[in-house]
């Protein structure tokens, strides 16, 4: 089907830009979990799924702020807590 035949592709290069932006040379272990294209992508041990790297790219989220969003999160989660989503994360810190 030619409509997730371009969704697929456009999942790839969100990856490709994503990536370039955020991880520059320094990527490794770059792959969608479960070989799922489109859902989650680990990159360096970190795990995005596309809509968060849609809206970091989308509202041209620093690397920086990208980068301490995501230690939040994990540090939220290992505490048993909930944390915001990276939206309202931004609203809060800014």
């Amino acid at each position: 089907m030619k409509q997730l035949d371009n969704y697929f592709k456009s999942c790839e290069a969100i990856k490709q830009v994503f990536i370039k932006k955020y991880f520059g040379s320094v990527a490794s272990g770059v792959y969608w979990v479960g070989d799922k294209i489109g859902e989650v992508l680990a990159v360096n041990d970190y795990f995005f799924d596309v809509n968060f790297m849609v809206y970091c790219l989308k509202f041209k989220v620093s690397v920086k702020k990208m980068f301490a969003y995501k230690d939040y999160e994990i540090k939220k989660g290992l505490a048993g807590k909930t944390p915001f989503n990276l939206i309202n994360w931004l609203r809060l810190t800014n």
